[in-house]
Formats: structure tokens, C-alpha cells, sequence
């Protein structure tokens, strides 16, 4: 991959994340190992779409509604899972939650399919967001 990763494993240990977190619940998947790990660089970690949507797709596998904040309040999803891992880009990953990114030829991020992708070919170039 373009990023020195090897795409099968990335796959591979993304099925096995939400295939594990199907099973539990916000502060069962927040205490596991790879959660843990998240919490403990402290906000250390630099914000990638993907890392969004990767953590939006979990939170939904483990139940969440209310992802983004409705207007005049200041909790979410989102922000209450941000806060518990110390992560300090709620506000980005709120914004990107609500206007998905598109990268043309490729497809557009889609935080409610099963893969985090929308195929290119149902996806308009020129949106908003894109690449």
C-alpha cells in the first residue's frame, strides 16, 4: 500500500475488529487492547480520515446513535468516545461525519457500509469534499 502497509492485513485485522466488537458494548470495546493503546498515547495521535471512519464504523458496531451533536449542545458520540480515548480532533471527526469525504475514481468514505467505502461509480466528481 501507498502507506508501507500490507492490504490484506489492514483488511483482515479491520473485519476482526468489528467482528469482535459486534459483541460488546461502548466500555467493553474501550477497555479492550487496541482501545487501550489508543488512550494510552495520551493525544498523541495525528487525525487520518480513515482512523474516522475506522472509529465511527466501531461505535456504530457497538450501538451508537447519536454520533454527531445536534444543534446547541456539545455532546455526542463522538465527543464522549473522543474524551474517554484522549483523542483531541472531535470537532474534525464530527465534521467529517456529517460531509463525507469523496476521492474521485476511487469512492467516497460511507460511515454506514459494512467496507467504510462507497463505490466510485455511485459516486458524482465534483462533490463538495472530494479529492
Amino acid at each position: 500500500g501507498g502507506l508501507g502497509l500490507d492490504q490484506a492485513a489492514v483488511w483482515a485485522d479491520a473485519a476482526s475488529l468489528c467482528e469482535e466488537a459486534a459483541g460488546l458494548d461502548r466500555q467493553q470495546l474501550l477497555a479492550t487492547e487496541e482501545f487501550r493503546q489508543i488512550a494510552a498515547a495520551q493525544g498523541s495521535l495525528k487525525y487520518t480520515y480513515t482512523f474516522g471512519v475506522g472509529l465511527v464504523m466501531l461505535m456504530r458496531a457497538v450501538g451508537e446513535t447519536e454520533l454527531s451533536p445536534p444543534p446547541r449542545t456539545v455532546t455526542s458520540g463522538i465527543t464522549a468516545w473522543c474524551t474517554a480515548l484522549d483523542l483531541r480532533f472531535a470537532t474534525r471527526l464530527a465534521s467529517d461525519y456529517t460531509r463525507p469525504l469523496s476521492i474521485d475514481g476511487i469512492g467516497r468514505f460511507d460511515f454506514y457500509s459494512e467496507s467504510g467505502l462507497e463505490d466510485a461509480s455511485l459516486v458524482s466528481i465534483g462533490q463538495e469534499g472530494s479529492f
